[in-house]
This record gives C-alpha cells, sequence and structure tokens, in this order.
C-alpha cells in the first residue's frame, strides 16, 4: 500500500517546509507524531540538496547534504511524481501562476484532499483564491501542532526552533499568524 492509499492524513510539502522540517532534525517524528503520510513531489525533492549544519563553531555555515533515502524507506515520507490526468491538469494550472515546485504540491493537495504546507505566501494566496476549500498550513503551525500533541518540553522545542532558523534560515515572517508564538519559544527562558 503506497502513502496515497492509506487512509491516514495527507500533507503535500512544498520545498521550503521540506527544508525546514528536514532542518529541525525531526521530520520522522513529526510525521509519526501526527500518523500522516507527507507526500513529496518529485519536482520538490530534487530542489531540497541541502541544509546548514548549524550551531556556534566555525562550521555552521557548512552544507550538509539532505538525504531523503531513509525517510522513503521507512514510509516516513513518499516522494510523488504527477501522474494522473487531474494531477497535471492541476499542476498546469497552477504553474501559470507559481514556481513548479510549489504548483506539485498544490496539485498533490488538490487531488489528494491533503493538507498543503507551505510558507509561500504567493501559493497561499493564489490557493485561496482558487481552491478555497483547501486546507493550508506553515512551517510553524505544523511544529506547533507536532509539539502539542507529542507534549514537547519547552527546552527540546527551543532546539526545534533553533535549528530551523540555524539550518535553514528560516523564521516566520510578520504575516505568519504564530511569529509571536515561534519567537516566544525560541528561548525557553
Amino acid at each position: 500500500m503506497n502513502a496515497l492509499e492509506t487512509g491516514r492524513d495527507k500533507y503535500a510539502l512544498d520545498a521550503c517546509v521540506l527544508l525546514n522540517l528536514v532542518a529541525s532534525r525531526r521530520l520522522g517524528d513529526i510525521a509519526v507524531v501526527l500518523s500522516a503520510d507527507f507526500l513529496v513531489p518529485d519536482l520538490t525533492a530534487k530542489e531540497v540538496l541541502y541544509v546548514r549544519r548549524g550551531g556556534s563553531g566555525p562550521d555552521a555555515n557548512a552544507r550538509e547534504l539532505v538525504e531523503l533515502g531513509t525517510l522513503v524507506e521507512s514510509r516516513l515520507i513518499s516522494v510523488v511524481r504527477l501522474r494522473t490526468a487531474e494531477e497535471i491538469d492541476a499542476f498546469v494550472e497552477l504553474a501559470v501562476e507559481m514556481h513548479d515546485g510549489e504548483a506539485a504540491a498544490c496539485a498533490l493537495a488538490i487531488c489528494h484532499k491533503a493538507v498543503l504546507l507551505t510558507d509561500d505566501r504567493k501559493a497561499r494566496r493564489i490557493m485561496r483564491r482558487l481552491y478555497p476549500a483547501a486546507k493550508i498550513m506553515t512551517t510553524a503551525e505544523i511544529i506547533r501542532e507536532w509539539a502539542e500533541r507529542c507534549q514537547l518540553d519547552n527546552a527540546g522545542l527551543s532546539r526545534v526552533i533553533r535549528d530551523v532558523e540555524e539550518r535553514a534560515a528560516f523564521r516566520p515572517g510578520p504575516q505568519d499568524p504564530l511569529e509571536e508564538w515561534w519567537d516566544s519559544r525560541r528561548d525557553p527562558h
């Protein structure tokens, strides 16, 4: 049985969220705790190549190769190629207005009734306009949901947030409803 047939909740990840969750060092844990299938378009998987090592040492900005193979073999994520006419039609419609990677993630979300995980404001705006019933979440929202479900302590959550910031250079922007939540949990003191 593949991830498209499990009956579990599905999340379609674009490149920015995939990179952020890889940088968190907790992508597998997040998939397990949410009991979800994470669908990654093959276009997206090809975009996410490196994260920074992170930390405060002289090698903090050194690049680390992103290896998705173990997560795929463990069935924690599925790298999916758009195949059906419905998926391809949705992709073509969306690719006119956004980057191909985001369009592919959006097409998977639409066609498989998956939650779209994206931090891209343009992609969220276009999806709300064209597919108002689609559910959309950001990096901060998925991390908060995971942290609440697994009752992650403040120190653990702070480490995850710092890893995302240091390794993926991501922080929620002022339009993100969880910007304040994120900032308040960066330092547990």
